[in-house]
């Protein structure tokens, strides 16, 4: 071969490799024909066509680093743009890709596998969500056969709680497994009543779920079936499917034939109701008379005629026993199964208010004039009830101490009295005295006192009783109160008897919850107090405010039950009859007293229902620690924490 052979073989070869290079690097081979495009590519990289349907298009893709690969498209008719997408969509699910929409327009392209988490509008190329409620069927029980159809990339999962089942894969798949989930959730379940004869229909229920293991694996065909005791007519209800509920059927009857009649005698044990509360309705529905004998440990004999059986009471155990036919019995049995069931519990809580305030003015003159030359009998005095110090005991005090000797028992006494006039004096006191020729003596005493007195008292006595029982308390203290004397013979052996009455706040409440959740209640509340006595050997005199009514209050609401607004003026004047009403001068001769009282009285009352243990823990925490943080600041200790022998209140309350 010449040189200038070789060298146009190698021109050639050169030629033809551009000429490849050329095609593989510019997928988009064809004509345009009116808009449209032929689309005819073999081999090409896929970023770039990715390119050039992005120019065609006029979308912006958003390329995954894993999109690798060359593809080929033969198109025999020019396409669209919209067309030219659509192909463009099915090449990349071809080759294990997925174009996903995002919510800035762009469109991302990434590997099949990851469509399930990422967002999607619809579209049969594009994945999409899609929830699927069942009206029938469990989720469980359908979730295995549309695991198996869910296209690479895929999720189907189960959402118990909203009863459905969730499906993400391409938007044609989901749509035909959306159908065919709906196709499954048909109710082709069927229901029978089988009636037992000697077979409890709760013990059978138990025992069924045991035999069938229902609910434990909906895939097995007797776990699908549902059961239901129905005690008022011992009966129970199956549900399932029909076959299923066929066999059950036969196993139920094969059971409660083969079990022991259940007799003639039933003992009944009562969980939360008192057994001597519930027995008059049993013996009422029983036939039996009210008068009938009570007896306890054993049951009575057996039905008198014309009855339909009869009952005892087993106060040990809080049992009834029962005797009479296997369906009266059970009747009996559902009754009282009503009846003895957890009763809600009220926390009645009162607030009683007391305010009250007084003032007393006194202000008066006390004169004595003695007689002269040894008369020992004053002339003129005057002395008013009440006056502290008295004049006349003081001065019969002074003259005595001048006329007596020092150990006569009437001076002592009379020294005594003195003492104890003068020290119970209050206010202002003021007086002058003075030795008058002769034996005779004159004094004068003024008295001028202001008493102001108020008190501010509440009351919060609270109480838990269980709905509609009654339940009292009291805070306060047992006052003696004399209720009579007598005298032996020759006034000798004297006893007196006395009665002890309680004095404070007392509060007694029966609580009756109402359907509609309100509380009417049946309440008494008495606040009494005792007043000192004016005088030694009074007898005690009482206050007591009280309300009796029945109102009708909202769970937790306040409302005040009465009130009591008291105003009280005395006015008191002593004098010297015709000198005592002289103009300005007449004030020396007379004694005022000014008495004012103001009391106001409040009593609310608040009742919370606590239905459960946790109202109960809600209610008793903020005691507890109140009562902890107070002994603590005492003492330093928490004793009740010790002594209740549990955690801190804020642990307890925050248990579920």
């Amino acid at each position: 071969m010449t040189k200038r052979t070789w060298t146009l073989a190698r021109s050639l070869l050169q030629a033809a490799a551009a000429t490849a290079l050329i095609l593989s690097t510019a997928p988009m081979a064809g004509t345009q024909e009116n808009g449209k495009q032929t689309l005819n590519v073999q081999s090409a990289d896929i970023r770039a066509l990715i390119q050039d349907v992005s120019r065609m298009t006029g979308k912006t893709f958003v390329i995954d680093p894993r999109v690798q690969g060359n593809v080929t498209i033969a198109s025999g008719a020019a396409l669209s743009s919209d067309q030219m997408y659509e192909v463009f969509l099915a090449t990349l699910r071809a080759h294990g890709y997925i174009a996903v929409p995002t919510a800035s327009g762009a469109i991302r392209i990434t590997p099949g596998e990851d469509g399930a988490t990422q967002p999607s509008g619809p579209g049969a190329e594009r994945f999409v969500t899609q929830v699927v409620r069942l009206k029938s069927r469990d989720p469980a029980s359908i979730l295995p056969v549309i695991e198996r159809l869910v296209g690479k990339g895929g999720q189907v999962s189960a959402a118990p709680r909203a009863n459905a089942i969730v499906i993400t894969d391409f938007a044609d798949n989901v749509r035909r497994l959306a159908s065919l989930v709906t196709d499954l959730d048909r109710d082709t379940d069927v229901i029978e009543i089988v009636r037992l004869k000697n077979s409890s229909p709760s013990v059978l229920v138990e025992a069924l779920r045991e035999i069938t293991g229902a609910g434990a694996d909906p895939s097995k065909s007797l776990s699908s079936a549902s059961f239901t005791a129905v005690e008022a007519s011992n009966s129970l209800v199956i549900r399932g499917p029909s076959d299923t509920v066929s066999r059950l059927r036969e196993i139920t009857t094969q059971l409660d034939d083969q079990a022991q009649p259940s007799g003639d005698t039933r003992v009944i044990f009562l969980q939360n109701t008192d057994a001597a509360a519930v027995l008059d309705l049993v013996r009422t529905l029983l036939g039996q008379g009210a008068d009938s004998s009570q007896q306890t440990g054993t049951a009575q004999g057996a039905p008198r005629p014309g009855g339909k059986g009869s009952v005892a009471l087993f106060e040990g155990a809080n049992a009834i026993v029962v005797r009479a036919e296997p369906t009266v019995q059970s009747e009996i049995e559902t009754i009282v199964r009503q009846i003895d069931k957890r009763s809600e519990q009220v926390l009645v809580q009162a607030i009683v208010v007391e305010v009250s305030d007084g003032v007393a003015k006194d202000l008066g003159v006390q004169f004595l004039l003695s007689g002269q030359d040894g008369a020992s009998i004053p002339f003129f005095a005057t002395a008013y009830s009440g006056a502290r110090p008295n004049l006349l005991t003081v001065a019969g005090a002074a003259t005595a101490g001048r006329s007596l000797p020092e150990d006569s028992s009437l001076l002592k006494d009379l020294q005594t009295a003195a003492a104890g006039s003068i020290s119970r004096a209050t206010g202002a006191v003021a007086g002058v005295a003075d030795d008058l020729s002769g034996d005779g003596l004159f004094g004068m005493i003024i008295n001028a006192v202001r008493r102001d007195s108020g008190s501010n008292l509440l009351s919060t006595p609270s109480i838990l009783t269980l709905n509609n029982r009654e339940a009292s308390i009291l805070v306060g203290q047992e006052v003696p109160v004399t209720t009579g004397e007598v005298l032996g013979e020759n006034n000798s052996n004297p006893f007196r008897t006395i009665e002890r009455q309680d004095v404070g706040v007392k509060l007694r409440v029966r609580p009756q919850i109402n359907a509609d959740g309100a509380i009417t209640l049946f309440l008494k509340q008495e606040v009494s107090s005792v007043v000192p006595p004016l005088s030694p050997g009074q007898e005690l005199i009482f206050n007591k405010r009280e309300i009796e009514t029945t109102v009708m209050v909202d769970n937790g609401e306040v409302v005040v039950l009465g009130g009591l607004l008291d105003r009280g003026e005395s006015l008191g004047v002593e004098k010297v009859p015709v000198l005592g009403d002289i103009p300005v001068v007449g004030g020396l001769f007379r004694s005022e007293s000014r008495d004012e009282t103001r009391t106001n009285l409040m009593v609310f009352i608040r009742p919370v229902i606590l239905k459960s243990p946790g109202d109960a823990r809600a209610a008793t925490s903020p005691k507890i620690e109140d009562m902890v943080r107070r002994q603590t600041e005492a003492s330093g200790t928490a004793s009740l924490t010790e002594a209740l022998g549990a955690p801190s209140p804020g642990a307890q309350a925050s248990r579920p």
